[in-house]
């Protein structure tokens, strides 16, 4: 008969167990339970909701069916009644203290959906920190989490914060790489806090998720990027106004600084497919501000970009690319226009007009006009479909 596992070998088998799987073990297997809990659980995400945790897409749901009957429910498949006699505060600290209690735990995203002041207290960790890439505050004060984040894992990758629950603080470019603010439409005493964090020279990743910017306030900020010099990698990304289009405030920043409107090159000489028409200001021989609108994959939204980036070649919005560029600008979020390459044949294209499938050989250098005989401003239904 084979021996049984030795303590290591239980401790690296169980790292590369689930863990809806290991908390399952531990509570069948009481031989398990102080070597499990022992083992450091390494997870993609981990969410805390008023009604439970969800654990790398495994839910824990607690329910009140009756006033004294508290019932869990496993990934909205099997449910337990509990003992007759426990609260739902009793059950929702028993649950915490099982899942995450006292374990040291490695999470890629975590999540706090805490609405309520009672489940806040009794969910958030308390004299236990974990490593992070990404964290979520939710609507809970991000001070009340900062002491949960080991210093190892600082600057976070990105940090989503709701600034009307939390004081700005002067040291987010110490906490985290990009800073995602959620609050919607900041206005009145809070805007100015906001503005003055988006000009923060050291804190070069800012998305304000659901606040829009005028096209003025935009334009403020363009200039005190232009006066401060900002450095490659910045970032400011907004939402836009209702019934504004990402083109008035590219337009606007040209009408107020100048600048080149046009489209960016990759190496091969083919505009880059994850930008609109842009608007670029020079800031010294090396950088420059590009202003251009885009679609949000994920939220099917419009939205505005201004970055630094590095000086790079760009198709500039002249006569002779005229009808090369005025495709973008006549759309909303470009995709129809781009040209894509088949990865078999770096020089290979194909092309679809109507249904009329062309296969055409190119280099960079014709590119542009290939495009003027074939893409010649047309009807909406003779728009080419490029694969």
């Amino acid at each position: 008969m084979l021996s049984g596992l030795t303590l290591l070998s239980k401790k690296v088998v169980l790292q590369y167990i689930k863990a809806d799987k290991r908390y399952y073990l531990s509570s069948q297997c009481p031989s398990f339970h102080r070597i499990e809990r022992s083992t450091p659980l390494y997870l993609d995400s981990l969410e805390f909701h008023d009604w439970g945790f969800i654990v790398d897409e495994f839910s824990y749901m607690l329910a009140q069916i009756e006033p004294k009957h508290i019932m869990i429910i496993f990934n909205d498949r099997h449910s337990k009644r509990l003992p007759r006699g426990i609260t739902l505060q009793l059950a929702l600290e028993k649950l915490q203290e099982n899942l995450i209690g006292g374990r040291k735990i490695e999470v890629k995203s975590m999540t706090f959906q805490l609405e309520n002041e009672w489940t806040q207290r009794i969910l958030i960790p308390k004299d236990q920190s974990f490593q992070l890439q990404t964290l979520d505050a939710g609507n809970v004060n991000f001070n009340q989490l900062i002491p949960i984040i080991d210093v190892s894992s600082l600057p976070l990758k990105e940090l989503k914060v709701n600034v009307a629950k939390t004081p700005l603080l002067d040291n987010y470019h110490q906490l985290t790489e990009k800073l995602i603010i959620t609050d919607h439409d900041i206005t009145g005493a809070r805007f100015a806090p906001v503005i003055n964090l988006l000009n923060h020279p050291e804190l070069k990743n800012v998305v304000l998720e659901n606040t829009c910017l005028l096209e003025e306030d935009f334009w403020g900020l363009a200039q005190d990027w232009i006066r401060n010099n900002r450095a490659v990698g910045s970032s400011l990304d907004t939402c836009i106004g209702k019934w504004r289009s990402p083109i008035g405030y590219v337009f606007y920043t040209r009408l107020n600084f100048g600048g080149t409107l046009g489209y960016f090159k990759e190496k091969n000489g083919l505009i880059r497919e994850d930008t609109g028409i842009c608007n670029i200001l020079p800031l010294d021989h090396s950088s420059q501000i590009a202003i251009r609108g885009y679609k949000d994959q994920k939220t099917s939204t419009i939205r505005i970009k201004m970055e630094v980036v590095p000086c790079s070649p760009v198709y500039l919005l002249t006569v002779e690319n005229l009808p090369l560029l005025l495709r973008n600008l006549l759309t909303i979020d470009s995709e129809d226009f781009y040209f894509k390459q088949i990865p078999t044949s770096p020089y290979r294209s194909i092309v679809t007009f109507n249904g009329d499938q062309r296969t055409k050989m190119m280099n960079s250098e014709d590119f542009v006009d290939f495009c003027d005989e074939n893409l010649a401003p047309r009807s909406r239904e003779l728009k080419p479909k490029i694969y």
